[in-house]
């Protein structure tokens, strides 16, 4: 398969599915509503801005959440949202069948779940394990070698380089990647597959699984678990700039794990009790009018997602069991 090029990411064709996958479930916004109504007319105008390179990001709408730790989103206006997503359809039909196996996270079949599956694949194999966070990694991301990653591995062509800098560097001194943009969730992809690379073939570990920014290395040696610490944090902090934190640390598999929301355990899985916590707040909040159906909809299916599979479903069960009393009798009666 050929590199991407830029005369497919303005397509106007890739336009408009990027602009029908964005309004999916927000059609009725008012941000949306007035871009819809003159669809083509500013896909077109949104065209010839990429054409012409007369494109600039708008600001972000920024906002705090708190799930389970405090962190700054910059989520993009609709018209950069659009040119995110149709730039990120062409970047990651080449990009994803090229990364690690074992690299998950904003890939089509690799969500929480399925990596929990593979960390449990290994912790029934091995005895120990080395996990690894980095730290403030989003905040910690410098642009110009995010860029020559790209460069090396992924993208020849210069103008998608170029759209590729227009974004990163809006609001950026140079360092960090936005939280909230989809062109940052591949780009956390694209520069850890560096890790990936030294992790499989210099330091040559088999059993290894990475959730964006948190990973685990697997082994039946400590000893080989500490050395491969001390040189791929070497290499983190001298090749990509970033440095771990004191998450990082080495266990027995046979005490279990947190990772990517699951305690896992040799045998079977658990649903973090946050996780939990965080369902129970949404019923209440659901029942109290706090939130309507549809994000209590939304907010439920995401959940039933993540217990499947674990030995959380039978207390998730009961939870559902309890939304559906309210819904169907509790609310009848009032």
């Amino acid at each position: 398969m050929d590199k991407p090029a830029y005369s497919e990411v303005y397509d106007f064709e890739n336009l408009y599915q990027a602009a029908r996958e964005t309004v999916k479930d927000k059609r009725y916004y008012p941000e949306e509503l007035h871009f819809a109504a003159n669809l083509e007319e500013n896909l077109i105008e949104l065209q010839n801005q990429l054409v012409w390179h007369t494109y600039t990001p708008s600001e972000y709408y920024e906002f705090w959440v708190y799930d389970p730790k405090e962190r700054l989103i910059c989520a993009p206006k609709l018209k950069d949202r659009i040119v995110h997503t149709a730039l990120c359809r062409v970047l990651e039909l080449y990009i994803e069948p090229r990364l690690d196996f074992d690299s998950y996270a904003c890939q089509k079949g690799k969500g929480t779940l399925a990596a929990a599956n593979r960390a449990a694949y290994f912790a029934n194999k091995y005895a120990y394990f080395a996990y690894f966070d980095i730290r403030k990694f989003f905040d910690s991301v410098p642009i110009l070698p995010l860029e020559q990653v790209y460069h090396k591995r992924f993208v020849e062509d210069s103008e998608i380089l170029w759209l590729l800098h227009t974004i990163f560097m809006k609001n950026c001194n140079g360092i960090g990647i936005k939280k909230g943009c989809r062109t940052s969730q591949l780009s956390a992809n694209v520069y850890l597959n560096e890790a990936d690379h030294f992790i499989r073939h210099t330091l040559k570990v088999k059993a290894y699984v990475r959730y964006m920014d948190d990973f685990l290395i697997f082994s039946n040696s400590i000893d080989y678990l500490k050395w491969c610490w001390s040189n791929l944090a070497v290499f983190m902090q001298k090749d990509l700039f970033l440095q771990f934190n004191s998450k990082t640390y080495i266990g027995k598999t046979q005490s279990g794990f947190s990772f990517v929301g699951y305690k896992i355990m040799p045998n079977y899985k658990l649903v973090r009790k946050i996780a939990l916590d965080r369902s129970v707040e949404t019923l209440k909040a659901w029942k109290n009018g706090k939130i309507d159906d549809a994000a209590f909809y939304r907010s439920t299916a995401s959940r039933v997602g993540h217990c499947q599979c674990t030995a959380s479903y039978k207390w998730y069960c009961e939870y559902l069991l309890k939304a559906l009393k309210f819904a169907l009798i509790d609310r009848a009666e009032h």
